[in-house]
C-alpha cells in the first residue's frame, strides 16, 4: 500500500494530523514528497533531495540539500542525520 492509499484509510482527523505532521517537518523543503506518497516508504528521509554527500572531520555522514551565495561567500545547507541537525555552512567544495 502505498503512502497515498495508507492516507486515504485514515479518518479525517487522522488525515488532519498526517498533513500537519508532514507539513511542520523541518525537512518539509528538502523532500519529494510526491515520491513519497507514491511509494510504500514510510521514511520520508529516503525521499530527501540530496545534492551531494560527504564525511565531517568527526565521521558524520553529511547530506548537502542546497548551494548558495550570499555577499559573495558560497554556502551549504547540510543535514547531518546523526545528529538531526540542519546546518548553514561556508561551502568549502571548490576552495
Amino acid at each position: 500500500m502505498t503512502n497515498k492509499e495508507y492516507f486515504f484509510t485514515l479518518s479525517p482527523e487522522k488525515q488532519e494530523q498526517f498533513q500537519k505532521t508532514y507539513a511542520n517537518h523541518k525537512l518539509t523543503e528538502y523532500i519529494d514528497w510526491s515520491a513519497f506518497m507514491e511509494s510504500e516508504d514510510g521514511n520520508e528521509l529516503h525521499f530527501l533531495k540530496v545534492m551531494d554527500k560527504y564525511t565531517d572531520e568527526k565521521g558524520r555522514e553529511c547530506l548537502v540539500l542546497k548551494r548558495y551565495d550570499r555577499n559573495g561567500m558560497d554556502y551549504q545547507t547540510i543535514y547531518i542525520p546523526e545528529i538531526d541537525e540542519i546546518l548553514e555552512v561556508a561551502d568549502t567544495t571548490y576552495a
